[in-house]
Order: structure tokens, then C-alpha cells, then sequence
């Protein structure tokens, strides 16, 4: 199923994604299980809409754990 950005958003912001991206793999890893969309939710976002992404997050600081298990994750 593709989704809208306004779709993607929305999942995403319904998680507890955020706060966790910022270096907590566990807590990335709990969110994402927690909600099966998430995965194609957080491909889905057009970050020219955003302020800031859960992925940008990951890479802003430097948690490139929770970078890769993003992408292992599709």
C-alpha cells in the first residue's frame, strides 16, 4: 500500500518514533514494532515538508545504529 505524505505524517507522529531517533536503537526498535506501518510510513514522508524527519534526526546526530536499522527495516 502506498501512502500520501499527509498519510505517512500521520502514522508517525501517532508513534513514539521521535524522541528516540536521536540515538536510542532500542527505543527506534520498539516503536517500529509497535506499529507495522511505521517502516512505510517514514519512506513515505517527503521531507520538504517536514522540519525535520525521524531519519534526519538519526543522522544529525551521529546514530548510525538506528540509521541502519531504519533502513534494514525498508
Amino acid at each position: 500500500m502506498d501512502l500520501t505524505h499527509e498519510e505517512a505524517s500521520e502514522i508517525v507522529a501517532g508513534s513514539d518514533i521521535g524522541p528516540y531517533c536521536h540515538g536510542d536503537l532500542e527505543g527506534v526498535r520498539k516503536a517500529m514494532e509497535a506499529e507495522p506501518q511505521l517502516a512505510a510510513a517514514l519512506s513515505a514522508l517527503d521531507y520538504r515538508r517536514e522540519d525535520e524527519i525521524p531519519q534526519h534526526a538519526a543522522a544529525h546526530s551521529g546514530a548510525t545504529d538506528v540509521v541502519e536499522y531504519m533502513v534494514s527495516q525498508g
